[in-house]
């Protein structure tokens, strides 16, 4: 008798542990999924539309010098390509937010990449960067909201006028007497929330990687031609092998080109 009522006080203490053990597991997993959802998970999708950033007026200048033989009836023609005095570009992205939580997004940056041998990465040079010119128009003011901020579907649309004399220059010098050239964006954003339960979420900043995206003046682009989706970096650097342009990626007979009829400096 006394052997059964041992055992039997051993199954309710076996027992009563394995109820305690899936209490505390039970009570765990029910915290982590109420933190799970209250920092909640956003889901930022990012394209650039059509794929294209269309330039109001050509990638470059231009002149003609003509040669004529005295001892021939013919003449030869030379072409020398110049840097624009600046390129202004139409830029339009979408924004989609699975989650409905973001308010507003702030594109803080836009790094361009050349992709000479699209689609390989293989001599990659990062030609320019905006910063916040994308977002506000203007360097110094805070970023403006998108189209329909709040909603899943929100739409940047803006014209950002690029001066920097080096990427004129490169630009006029690789891709003169061509429409667009290929290249990668690099885009830094800043996410902000709507208050959940009535707490603050901090911002969140990420980065998202967009190519192939042609650049230029060009008539192929179309209404129907397909967005560019964005990759987000997910700690992964697609650009990393890029480095940025210098005097060194231009010949001398490029750069004296630059400064007579550019405004290139000296260094």
């Amino acid at each position: 008798m006394a052997a059964g009522d041992h055992r039997s006080r051993l199954r309710c203490l076996t027992l009563a542990r394995i109820v305690a053990a899936s209490l505390v597991a039970l009570a765990f997993t029910v915290t982590m999924v109420v933190v799970l959802l209250r920092a909640g998970v956003v889901d930022l999708r990012l394209s650039v539309k059509h794929g294209h950033i269309q330039s109001a007026g050509l990638l470059w200048n231009k002149s003609d010098l003509i040669f004529k033989h005295v001892w021939r009836r013919r003449s030869d023609t030379i072409t020398f390509y110049m840097p624009a005095k600046e390129l202004t570009v139409w830029m339009s992205m979408d924004a989609y937010d699975t989650s409905l939580r973001a308010t507003n997004v702030c594109v803080t940056a836009v790094h361009i990449i050349d992709m000479p041998n699209a689609p390989s990465f293989e001599d990659m040079v990062e030609i320019h960067t905006v910063n916040n010119t994308v977002a506000t128009g203007n360097d110094h003011k805070a970023c403006k909201k998108w189209r329909h901020p709040g909603s899943p579907s929100m739409q940047l649309d803006r014209w950002v006028t690029l001066q920097d004399p080096l990427m004129l220059c490169y630009i006029s010098q690789k891709y003169g007497g061509v429409n667009d050239f290929t290249a990668m964006l690099k885009v830094n954003i800043t996410i902000f929330f709507r208050p959940e339960d009535g707490i603050d979420t901090p911002p969140l900043t990420e980065i998202h990687y967009c190519w192939p995206v042609t650049i230029g003046n060009t008539r192929r682009i179309s209404q129907e031609s397909e967005a560019v989706a964005c990759k987000p970096s997910h700690a992964i650097d697609y650009a990393s092998i890029a480095p940025v342009l210098n005097l060194s990626h231009l010949t001398a007979t490029q750069q004296y080109i630059c400064r007579k009829w550019g405004n290139l400096p000296l260094a």
